[in-house]
Order: structure tokens, then C-alpha cells, then sequence
């Protein structure tokens, strides 16, 4: 990692040691991105890439300290996506804030930037599921996993970096598919406090924003069902709530704006993800207060549409407000 951090320290001073790094990029990015074992290697190639586009924002790798939660991180600490704030009420979903901000690119970094994001787009189909399947997956304990289990982090969150305009999320549109294979394979496995699966559902938001194809996308297949069925498990460890409500704000957003379509609402308050989501995420405690403004708004969508639904919650609502006041 060492080494690979003194490139990136010469690439942006050095422009002929930068383009060398661009023409190359195809012998070294999929190997240290994905493959290195080492998460340090990972990350200083996330930052080694970010290099060779200097106009571009960048965002900070270092890791998050431990038990420090998303609400108390700075932007660097957190990396290129939303912070959820409920405090904001200017729209329909103004607590998610820095909504893909638009970034103006020379002619010459955008066709660089393209066929970066164009290599990392190759990587999707064998190279993650490989990733995925090097590493027999186990079951938590209480020590965690060790940082090879998430070696997608790097991967989706450099992903998410390309994205600074409408243009890149419609590229991704024919890689819907293989996206999704390599989410259910990790839902499936059902790991706590999973890295990886976190960081695709924060580019998952970041690809949705003010992106109503991928969106129509998500609700007229089964790629909707997949985030509905998404594994969540709560205990009442810091480490667990903290993730949690770093990462439920984005699914539920992103479910949120599924919900513009009443027949992916009226299927989604017919499963028993939905009442458990209500009861145990919203209405009985008050560790998720990010994951709730997202959640509230998808239930006053379905007491428009459904007043069956909005009957069931009306002695539910009754309950909890005589909990609260015991």
C-alpha cells in the first residue's frame, strides 16, 4: 500500500507519470481494487484513481473509527454519498441532502473519467461474483469479519464516485442485472453489519437520484422484490444500531421512491416486511431516527392509497402513544 500511495503522491505532481498510470489502468486497477486481500491496498487505490482525475472532488478512505457512528462523522469520514438530516423539511425528500450535485468536467477529464467508469463496469460480471466467492462466507461473531469479506467496499464506492451527471447513470442502465445478482448474493448470506452490502445500496440511491428510468426499472422487475426482501438484523449493540441507521436511510429512500408507483406501493404494504419495518423500525424504539423519516413518508403513501392499511395503523399509532407516555 505504500507504494502504491508514493504513486499516487508523484501522479499529482507529475502529468507524464499520470497519463502512464491512465494507459495502464486495465493491468493494475482490477487486481489491487479487487483482488489485494489487504484493504489498505484497496484503499490507497481508490485514492490512486482519484488521482489521475484532478478536477474531480475527492472523498477521504480513511476508515470510519470504531463505534463512531454516521451522525457524528465529518464528509470525509463517510465517503461521496447523502448524509440524511430529518431536521430538513424543504421537500418531499429534502432530508436527504447533496442530492447529486452536477460537476462540471473539461472535455478531457469526462472522456477519461468514462473510460474508467467504463473498466470498472467490466469488473461486474465475473470479477465481483469471484470476489465474492473467494472468501467462504460464515456466519458473524462477535469479533467481526476480517477485512477481506469486503472487498466490494472499494469497488462500489469508487462506483459511486464516477457518477456526476445523468449520463453515467444511464450507462449503468444494461448492468442492472448483474448489480442485482451480486446484491442477492450477498443478502442471501445473511452477514451482520455487511460492508459491502451497505456500500451498494449507498451507490443503489446515488444511481436512483433524480433518475426516474432506473427507478421505473426497479419497479416493473423483480430487482423491487429484492429490496424488499433485504436482510436486516437488529440487536442492541452500538455497532449493530449504528449501521443500521447508516445504512436502512438509503434502502428505505430508495424505496421511498418506488412508492411513486401506487402498485409497487400496494405490493410492498402487502408483505410482512413492510408491518415489520413499521413496528420495529419505526414505531417501537427510537434508536433509527434517519431510517424513520423515510419510513413515514412511505406510510402516509399508503394510508392514501390503502384505507385498510391506514385503519390497521390507526390502534397501532393509539398503542405506542400510550407506551410513550407510561
Amino acid at each position: 500500500s505504500y507504494a502504491i500511495m508514493y504513486l499516487s503522491e508523484i501522479a499529482g505532481t507529475i502529468q507524464s507519470v499520470s497519463d502512464n498510470l491512465y494507459r495502464a489502468r486495465h493491468h493494475w486497477l482490477p487486481h489491487w481494487l479487487l483482488y489485494k486481500t489487504f484493504e489498505n491496498v484497496r484503499f490507497a487505490t481508490e485514492s490512486l484513481v482519484q488521482q489521475l482525475l484532478p478536477e474531480m472532488p475527492r472523498y477521504s478512505t480513511k476508515p470510519k473509527e470504531e463505534g463512531k457512528s454516521k451522525r457524528s462523522a465529518t464528509i470525509e469520514d463517510i465517503s461521496t454519498t447523502a448524509i440524511v438530516d430529518p431536521a430538513a423539511k424543504d421537500d418531499k425528500e429534502s432530508f436527504l441532502l447533496n442530492q447529486d450535485q452536477t460537476v462540471e468536467l473539461s472535455p478531457q477529464t469526462k472522456k477519461r473519467l468514462h473510460k474508467i467508469y467504463n473498466l470498472l463496469l467490466t469488473l461486474l460480471p465475473n470479477s465481483l461474483l469471484g470476489c465474492i466467492e473467494s472468501h467462504p462466507q460464515s456466519k458473524s461473531t462477535p469479533d467481526g469479519f476480517p477485512s477481506e469479506h469486503w472487498k466490494l467496499v472499494s469497488y462500489f464506492r469508487l462506483l459511486e464516485w464516477c457518477i456526476v451527471s445523468e449520463v453515467e447513470k444511464r450507462m449503468f442502465i444494461p448492468h442492472l442485472s448483474e448489480f442485482f445478482r451480486c446484491f442477492t448474493i450477498c443478502d442471501k448470506e445473511h452477514l451482520d453489519c455487511d460492508q459491502n452490502k451497505l456500500y451498494m445500496i449507498k451507490f443503489l440511491y446515488t444511481l436512483t437520484t433524480d433518475c426516474k428510468e432506473i427507478i421505473q426499472k426497479l419497479c416493473n422487475t423483480d430487482y423491487g422484490t429484492k429490496l424488499m426482501e433485504y436482510f436486516i438484523s437488529l440487536r442492541c449493540s452500538p455497532t449493530y444500531i449504528s449501521y443500521n441507521d447508516e445504512s436502512l436511510p438509503f434502502l428505505f429512500a430508495i424505496i421511498l421512491r418506488c412508492c411513486e408507483d401506487e402498485d409497487f406501493l400496494l405490493t410492498f404494504i402487502r408483505t410482512s416486511n413492510f408491518d415489520w419495518a413499521m413496528q420495529y423500525l419505526l414505531l417501537e424504539t427510537v434508536d433509527y431516527p434517519q431510517t424513520a423519516v423515510p419510513l413515514k413518508a412511505i406510510l402516509e403513501k399508503a394510508f392514501k392509497v390503502s384505507p385498510m392499511t391506514r385503519k390497521r395503523y390507526q390502534s397501532t399509532f393509539l398503542l405506542s402513544l400510550s407506551l410513550i407516555h407510561i
